[in-house]
């Protein structure tokens, strides 16, 4: 059984909802933070163990796994399609709607 790392994924989903963050950060500004949106797609699917936990039905979220699922793989393909880059990520309709998902769950498990 491989332990999934929630507060990885929390990080992950707050990272997603925020754009300032997102233009900080991901466009390189502080240079002593490195912050790129395929290490996020990796650690928030793979290094928290959630993919490997939702797939052998193993909950850790319970009823969100399969909106964080849906969404991180969502993003995932955003970063593959543009290449990693980050003004077409941060420039694209699709991250806005990806922001607000993330920002939705949030506030959905808050509730």
């Amino acid at each position: 059984m491989f332990k999934p790392n929630k507060e990885a994924v929390l990080e992950a989903l707050q990272e997603l909802s925020d754009k300032d963050f997102q233009d900080y950060y991901w466009m390189g500004r502080d240079q002593s933070v490195m912050c790129v949106p395929e290490e996020l797609c990796h650690s928030m699917l793979f290094g928290s163990n959630l993919s490997l936990n939702v797939k052998a039905r193993r909950p850790v979220f319970g009823p969100w796994d399969a909106r964080i699922m849906a969404l991180g793989e969502r993003f995932c393909d955003l970063v593959d399609k543009t290449s990693g880059d980050v003004e077409a990520i941060l420039a694209s309709s699709e991250m806005g709607q990806i922001r607000a998902e993330a920002q939705s769950i949030l506030d959905g498990m808050k509730a």
